[in-house]
């Protein structure tokens, strides 16, 4: 779950596709360089080696599924979950 007004990752790359499906709210995707705003029930994909990133720009809390493939990306959510605990999302209003 993303907050109303809150980043999400960071605009990044790496070899694995990720699909998103949204499962609640509203998420801002960042694909390339050009930005999605993705309702429930919506699937977006990031191709393997294509910048992306989210964020949750609405009012609303958001939330998403999120599959790489192929598999093996999940060894690195140990890591990942550790960098979240000491860098906590940023709100996204000034």
């Amino acid at each position: 779950m993303i907050l109303p007004k809150t980043e999400g990752a960071h605009p990044h790359t790496h070899d694995e596709d990720d699909i998103f499906f949204v499962i609640e709210g509203v998420m801002s995707f960042l694909i390339e360089d050009k930005w999605i705003d993705a309702e429930r029930e919506s699937f977006v994909l990031a191709p393997g080696g294509v910048i992306h990133g989210f964020e949750n720009r609405s009012d609303k809390k958001a939330a998403v599924l999120n599959i790489s493939i192929p598999g093996g990306f999940e060894k690195n959510m140990p890591m990942i979950t550790n960098w979240y605990k000491e860098n906590p999302p940023r709100s996204l209003e000034k």
